[in-house]
């Protein structure tokens, strides 16, 4: 068989529930030349199986299984079996847009310069309720300027590289368990440029594990590792880099971020569903006044702002996104 234009690197690690909806939504790819490298990383659910029944359906998907050893091998291992010109990457629980591939395609092959694009985001919550959009910037200078100060300025799991330069500088660095896609938008800025698709291209899944502060202290602390590395290697002096401190929230927090921007995107009962998480986790903070203030304000009825919000309306938010 030929080999394939596009290579998607995909680990996973008790990826269920949300596994099957990230699987179809490569299958559903206006750009069909591709296949994808799904490395089961040692799961303990049922993603081993349900992968493997998507590879037996679409001879494109491959499973590799593995005890855990993490996201980084488990990335570098799926690079060492692609075929492709282009590296793709995907999250098990992330949803990507039907036109991604035939867009950052045409991207690369249209500007010879660029080794890596990525793309912009719609934010959903656990649940696959839209949230709100992240806009990014198109322009390599500003993102170099973002990724040397910790900022994660090409969204990994948008990102679609030029397999030559991925392997010219090694690969993800396996000593990051975290940040490891800062890193190596570091080491591929090197040797080319970086860019991003203005537009969303992918439905990327926030969850509150990920912003608490157990797990936001150690991706800030591989964070500061990757951008003093950076500065290293050019020769400079290593700043300060106080803004990469733990600025892990809790869930209430979580939640009120939230629904904060939720409201600010339209999207009311969504904003509505996570008020209300936020009070559940947190019932006597006065920090939810405001949000519920706000809500109030949005023509909604006093019942409706502070009681449980109603799933379908939830749901209904979604589909409209």
């Amino acid at each position: 068989m030929a080999n394939p234009i596009v290579s998607v690197l995909m680990a996973v690690h008790n990826g269920m529930p949300h596994l099957p909806l990230a699987i179809e939504s490569i299958q559903q790819q206006t750009f069909a030349d591709w296949e994808m490298i799904v490395v089961d990383d040692g799961s303990t659910d049922e993603s081993a199986n349900c992968i493997a029944k998507y590879a037996v359906a679409d001879r494109r998907i491959h499973l590799v299984r593995q005890s855990n050893q993490g996201l980084t091998p488990s990335l570098n291992h799926a690079s060492k079996l692609a075929r492709g010109s282009f590296l793709a990457r995907m999250d098990a629980d992330d949803v990507a847009m039907p036109t991604r591939f035939e867009q950052q395609v045409a991207f690369l092959c249209n500007h010879s310069d660029v080794i890596a694009a990525g793309a912009g985001l719609l934010l959903i919550d656990p649940d696959g309720d839209p949230l709100g959009t992240q806009v990014v910037s198109a322009d390599h200078d500003q993102i170099i300027q973002q990724l040397f100060q910790g900022q994660g300025a090409l969204p990994h799991p948008t990102a679609m590289m030029v397999a030559e330069a991925f392997e010219q500088v090694g690969g993800y660095d396996e000593s990051f368990t975290k940040a490891q896609d800062l890193d190596l938008w570091l080491r591929l800025s090197a040797i080319g440029k970086l860019a991003n698709l203005s537009e969303p291209l992918l439905q990327y899944r926030l969850h509150v594990n990920s912003i608490t502060s157990r797990h936001r202290s150690e991706q800030l602390e591989c964070a500061r590792r990757a951008v003093a590395a950076a500065y290293q290697r050019i020769g400079q002096d290593v700043p300060l880099l106080s803004h990469l401190s733990d600025r892990g929230q809790t869930a209430s927090q979580v939640y009120r971020r939230w629904a904060r921007m939720a409201l600010k995107s339209g999207f009311v009962d969504v904003a509505r569903k996570h008020a209300w998480n936020g009070i559940k986790a947190s019932p006597w903070s006065l920090s939810h006044v405001g949000i519920v203030a706000k809500l109030m304000g949005h023509a909604l009825s006093p019942s409706a702002s502070l009681s449980p919000p109603n799933s379908d309306a939830t749901a209904q938010a979604a589909r409209a996104a």
